[in-house]
């Protein structure tokens, strides 16, 4: 992760558009191997967010890694894609 936040910030204008953009992650948790499915503008800090037992319901299963990540122009594209994981494919992937 830490690569590719060195690389992005090496160009300012795909850092500035990468910062607009949302993306919908799949979280592993390391501990059980509960799948966790969100969204946000800023993955490096909910990540910490989650590992750091801030969100009540993912502190159960810390530590947390990521294995699947995409991104979308907006919150909406962002939601039909949560959705979508959260509602039958998240079977398919498990």
């Amino acid at each position: 992760m830490q690569d590719y936040i060195s690389e992005v910030s090496r160009c300012p204008f795909l850092f500035l558009m990468l910062r607009k953009m949302w993306s919908v992650d799949v979280l592993l948790g390391q501990k059980d191997g509960f799948r966790y499915v969100g969204m946000t503008q800023n993955l490096e800090h909910r990540l910490s967010e989650h590992n750091s037992g801030k969100c009540k319901f993912t502190s159960d299963h810390i530590p947390w890694k990521i294995i699947y990540s995409e991104l979308f122009a907006n919150a909406l594209s962002a939601r039909d894609r949560e959705k979508y994981f959260k509602n039958g494919c998240r079977k398919k992937i498990s």
